[in-house]
């Protein structure tokens, strides 16, 4: 696999990943809510000095009609509120798009957000599909052995945390119920121990994550990621 070119590895995943997702089309368990005709998108490349990896779950929007417009990871290419907000995270760790790269654990599209499977179908997509996906993501991030690593949203976590280590976003980000009245936990990461990518992870919430307690924290606890660049 190329590794000194990251514009040559995007496309060498896409490419990859078209051959994954037609075999995880023809399991019996994930098949049926595997899209085909959309294709896969291309990871993000901000440039040849990578130094952040931002993990998206899967591309499939919940707008059905305008996931044929997302063309490369995270939507990253345009314009919009969600590449102001990981702007607004990159620009906190002192980086720039430039030193970004992004893809996502699974990669192609499925027939409805994953959120809604899970609600209406009981199945997790991404989990049942993390064999699959999982191999090449591992591959993929090799590549950039020194960059630090980003997860988005609280439903990727139980694909990323192995069993027996908290998949709840807020323990990472020190969670206490008294937490109003200024009680707090330590922030922490998914060490490399508990991580499914055997390297350290850190979870950040997602553009539309709900709720007083991460607004408060957010910007506290990005700057104990950025600490972990001068480690």
């Amino acid at each position: 696999m190329p590794s000194l070119d990251p514009h040559r590895l995007a496309q060498d995943l896409q490419h990859r990943a078209r051959a994954v997702r037609d075999t995880l089309a023809e399991d019996p368990r994930v098949g049926p809510f595997v899209d085909r005709e959309l294709d896969i998108p291309l990871p993000f490349v901000g440039g040849d000095d990578i130094r952040l990896v931002l993990l998206g779950q899967d591309p499939t929007i919940q707008r059905a009609a305008q996931r044929c417009h997302v063309r490369t990871v995270l939507n990253l290419d345009r314009r919009g509120s969600l590449r102001r907000y990981l702007t607004d995270v990159v620009d906190a760790l002192g980086l720039t798009l430039a030193q970004v790269y992004a893809t996502n654990v699974a990669r192609c599209f499925f027939t409805a957000p994953p959120t809604e499977l899970a609600r209406t179908q009981g199945l997790d997509v991404i989990r049942a599909s993390a064999d699959h996906w999982l191999p090449l993501l591992h591959e993929e991030l090799a590549c950039f052995p020194d960059a630090l690593v980003i997860s988005l949203g609280q439903p990727v976590l139980p694909t990323l945390v192995r069993d027996g280590h908290p998949q709840i976003m807020r323990h990472y980000w020190g969670y206490d119920v008294r937490w109003r009245e200024g009680a707090r936990a330590p922030f922490r990461r998914v060490e490399a121990e508990a991580s499914a990518l055997e390297r350290p992870l850190h979870p950040l919430v997602h553009i539309g994550a709900r709720g007083p307690f991460y607004r408060a924290r957010r910007a506290e606890y990005l700057a104990f990621v950025r600490g972990y660049f001068s480690r």
